[in-house]
């Protein structure tokens, strides 16, 4: 393998989530897993874009909650 994987227990750790949770982005096709040796690995590169989808959904969501106000 030329591309750097990661075991899905470290995955999980990195992402925060359990075991179901990171399948169930799998089945949501927000990463992808390949199969090595029986074991899912992930691409390194995946798991760095889909840190980055939940630091910016965490931050609009953190957004959305600061009063709006117009200032004239």
């Amino acid at each position: 393998l030329g591309d750097v994987y990661k075991r899905q227990r470290k995955v999980c750790e990195v992402l925060g989530l359990d075991r179901h949770q990171l399948e169930q982005c799998r089945k949501k096709r927000m990463i992808r897993a390949r199969a090595v040796n029986g074991q899912m690995m992930y691409d390194a590169y995946e798991l760095i874009a889909l840190t980055e989808h939940f630091y910016r959904r965490k931050l609009r969501k953190t957004l959305s909650r600061i009063p709006q106000f117009a200032v004239r």
